[in-house]
């Protein structure tokens, strides 16, 4: 396995809608670590401090086109095209989040760039990882 590796990032302003229909800018981070292939890192940037929610990338690429996820994260096209809606679950409750699909759609293509779909596999370093379980 070669030592290197690409760091992709992008930062976003995301809206917070709630439930009477207002809306609050929220600071996010996205970041793609060809380490780490199959995942991307979305960090919100709270009143409390940071907060990091780990999404696979097929699930961001899937839920730019269909409603894409099962669990904690969620993707979905909006009503408008130009939208993407986030949902996060958590035990504490949930949030949709809407993002500019242009700026995911770049961030993505990026990475695609760096790493082609289908091709993940040969960045995983299964020592590497196998070794983050096994040390404390």
């Amino acid at each position: 396995m070669s030592s290197e590796y690409t760091v992709i990032k992008a930062i976003l302003v995301l809206e917070v809608r709630s439930a009477t229909g207002g809306s609050t800018p929220l600071r996010a981070d996205l970041r793609y670590d060809s380490r780490e292939p199959y995942a991307v890192a979305l960090t919100l940037h709270t009143g409390r401090g940071p907060v990091e929610w780990l999404a696979a990338r097929e699930l961001l690429i899937d839920g730019l086109h269909a409603p894409a996820g099962l669990g904690d994260v969620r993707v979905a096209p909006a009503a408008d095209p130009a939208v993407t809606v986030i949902e996060l679950r958590s035990p504490s409750g949930r949030v949709a989040l809407e993002a500019g699909t242009a700026e995911i759609v770049d961030f993505l293509y990026r990475t695609c760039e760096a790493l082609p779909r289908g091709e993940e596999s040969r960045a995983f370093d299964f020592d590497r990882e196998l070794a983050k379980l096994t040390s404390e």
